[in-house]
């Protein structure tokens, strides 16, 4: 089917986003992201990346900038775009107003959902992960991996609890964060599996199962490092746990 769209050329709109999603066609609007940016209209994926085999999850930030009365002043205004999709369909999306930088969104303007693709993206992952969704865990922007963010090292706050699951040695809310859609609370997992088998506790059948599947994910995750922040390859950051010792993994006071 050929569609035949109408943008303005000089300078894009939040409209005109509007229509390239209203095609629901994936790499058109990744190629509209691409390649129309400009000064004052700003837009990059926060993430798209694998939920399961099949399936994305996409978070695009908007910014338009618009010139105040004042010279070389701008109010900005934050738009933020949440998306299911498969291969060659958007099947869910949801835009609307954000707080400044990837807040959530505060004031839906348009949503959609085609409702039969999605109950066959959320009976595919039931099978997959022998659990339903967790929605809550969609289009989440506020997890970060690592061990030590911010100039003075303190550790993100999934790390924290990460250190009280283990102490705890609560496998039970680390398989919740293993069958999760989002990508940063599986990383977390994995560690803490690794971190209780140290301390003794068998993996069961279904746990070696679960590790086996969300280990060969193709994703990324978002983390940091002191002052640095960056999206990490999945397979990279599984291999860097792969290779740590018990003392690296153990909270200092665990037993």
């Amino acid at each position: 089917m050929l569609l035949l769209l109408s943008f303005n050329t000089n300078a894009q709109t939040i409209e005109d986003v509007k229509k390239v999603l209203a095609t629901k066609n994936p790499k058109y609007l990744e190629n509209f992201v691409e390649n129309k940016n400009s000064e004052n209209f700003r837009m990059r994926w926060y993430n798209l990346r694998e939920i399961i085999s099949g399936y994305e999850e996409g978070i695009l930030i908007i910014e338009e900038h618009i010139p105040r009365e004042v010279p070389n002043t701008w109010r900005i205004i934050t738009h933020r775009v949440n998306l299911l999709t498969t291969s060659n369909e958007i099947f869910y999306c949801e835009i609307g107003k954000a707080l400044y930088g990837e807040g959530k969104i505060i004031e839906t303007s348009e949503k959609y959902k085609n409702d039969s693709l999605n109950t066959i993206f959320e009976n595919t992952y039931k099978q997959a992960y022998h659990d339903t969704l967790n929605h809550n865990d969609l289009f989440i922007t506020n997890i970060i991996y690592g061990d030590r963010c911010s100039r003075v090292g303190i550790k993100p706050l999934y790390r924290q609890k990460l250190d009280s699951l283990i102490l705890q040695k609560n496998a039970s809310e680390l398989h919740q964060w293993l069958i999760s859609p989002n990508a940063e609370k599986q990383m977390y997992a994995i560690k803490g599996y690794k971190a209780l088998t140290y301390m003794g506790y068998v993996l069961t059948n279904e746990d070696k199962r679960l590790l086996k599947l969300v280990r060969q994910k193709q994703t990324s995750i978002y983390t940091c490092d002191l002052c640095m922040y960056s999206d990490q390859s999945f397979q990279e950051a599984v291999a860097e746990i792969d290779k740590l010792s018990k003392a690296d993994l153990l909270p200092h006071n665990s037993k």
